[in-house]
């Protein structure tokens, strides 16, 4: 080995590689749109979680309990991980949001009324999601 390059950390398979699995996130080329929405305290929403507008306009999971409710129908997806239910959150917090892409429909949190991929596409075609799912080939 060339001197300088006999350091193991330098080295071509010179220890153990920590396995990589990407995941593909975006599934058709459709416009990938963004915003930011004020999130409900007491909320813990995770990177994918589909969202929804309570009364007041803030964000929360989305449900498809009572169409008449605000949060039956859908604004986004999470683009990042926030947990308001932690010490000194500020109530004024805002945090980013899809409101528009093709997603795959395999890394969202739906739901659990929603099992099957028929019942999700139909719940949000009927609440108005602002992107659309395309499952992997």
């Amino acid at each position: 080995m060339p001197q300088g390059y006999n350091n193991a950390d330098w080295a071509a398979s010179g220890g153990v590689v920590a396995s990589w699995n990407p995941y593909q996130l975006f599934t058709a080329e459709d416009d990938i749109k963004t915003t930011t929405g004020l999130v409900k305290t007491n909320q813990n929403l995770l990177f994918g979680t589909i969202v929804a507008f309570d009364a007041v306009g803030a964000l929360v999971p989305w449900t498809i309990a009572v169409p008449a409710n605000p949060e039956a129908f859908v604004a986004g997806i999470m683009a990042v991980t926030i947990n308001t239910t932690v010490t000194g959150y500020n109530a004024d917090t805002r945090a980013p949001y899809y409101v528009g892409g093709c997603f795959n429909p395999a890394l969202l949190v739906w739901p659990v009324a929603l099992a099957t991929r028929v019942a999700r596409e139909a719940a949000l075609a009927r609440f108005g999601s602002p992107f659309r799912t395309k499952p992997l080939l």
